[in-house]
């Protein structure tokens, strides 16, 4: 059950009876103002690591992918114009000579 401001008011004044209004203060704060339902546990935690793990992981593998594409993009343009001038030049060497 979720405390509600009357409870935890209502509250607040007995701890200050029984204990002092430092101790309560601090009881107080040690206490979650919503209920210990909505506490995350390590179960979540973990859950939430592996979901978080996977999209990581596809992220990475779409990126390696593209990169690999991009990669093989740069390679034929370089080959496509270097090629070509490799072999003008050594047609242009030899005629030379």
């Amino acid at each position: 059950m979720a405390p509600d401001e009357r409870t935890r008011i209502e509250l607040t004044e007995w701890l200050v009876q029984q204990y002092g209004r430092d101790m309560a203060a601090y009881l107080m704060e040690v206490i979650p103002p919503f209920g210990w339902d909505e506490i995350a546990k390590k179960s979540d935690l973990t859950k939430l690591q592996a979901s978080l793990s996977e999209r990581i992981d596809l992220r990475i593998d779409s990126l390696g992918h593209q990169l690999r594409g991009e990669f093989q993009r740069q390679t034929n343009r370089l080959l496509m114009w270097v090629l070509p001038t490799v072999i003008a030049a050594i047609v242009g060497a030899s005629a030379l000579n």
